[in-house]
């Protein structure tokens, strides 16, 4: 199954070409050019490096954030501890 894509913007070129420059349908067909080409809507991309470094670090997020739930106490006693003097 082979399914097209709309594109607006093909479809305002294929009737400007069909229409004589100057008239009013001509500079209509332009306005509506210019707001498809400002409203139009971009896929975004990811470089895998970029994905695979944000991947990493909320990953140790996670892991720091699980470590702190789970040994609470070994975590917040380290602090209590006075250090001793030289």
């Amino acid at each position: 199954m082979n399914k097209k894509k709309f594109d607006p913007e093909v479809e305002i070129v294929k009737e400007l070409e069909a229409c004589v420059p100057g008239t009013p349908e001509y500079k209509e067909l332009l306005e509506q050019l210019k707001l498809a080409k400002q409203t139009k809507f971009y896929i975004w991309r990811f470089d895998s490096d970029t994905l695979l470094t944000t991947i990493a670090h909320l990953s140790s997020i996670v892991l720091v954030m699980n470590f702190e739930r789970l040994h609470i106490l070994t975590s917040r006693a380290l602090g209590f501890i006075p250090k001793l003097k030289k």
